[in-house]
């Protein structure tokens, strides 16, 4: 390769390492994940009719600025075809809605 097209390259290289760079900061900060849950997310237990029993979900803020956290309660299907649905609480006969409070 001569001189030139090598030199050609390492700017062409740069330019687009410099573009790179530019577009991943121009990337707003909500765009980026700045909550994280701690811990699983599935909490199993066998509770006797009547007996109530509570749990707890720990999120930490990555961030140094306050960030909104949303929880819903929906119903969810999965299939074997790999697909999930998550559909409005109560709507699915086997949902857990008319128990599980939020």
């Amino acid at each position: 390769m001569s001189p030139r097209i090598s030199h050609l390259c390492n700017r062409t290289s740069l330019r687009v390492l410099a573009l790179m760079t530019l577009a991943v900061m121009a990337v707003p900060a909500t765009a980026r994940a700045q909550i994280a849950v701690i811990g699983s997310t599935v909490e199993e237990r066998d509770a006797a009719p009547g007996q109530r029993y509570e749990g707890t979900i720990v999120v930490r803020n990555l961030t140094t600025s306050p960030q909104p956290v949303r929880i819903y309660q929906t119903d969810y299907r999965f299939f074997a075809d790999g697909t999930s649905h998550f559909d409005s609480a109560g709507s699915q006969p086997r949902s857990n809605a008319r128990w599980v409070r939020p």
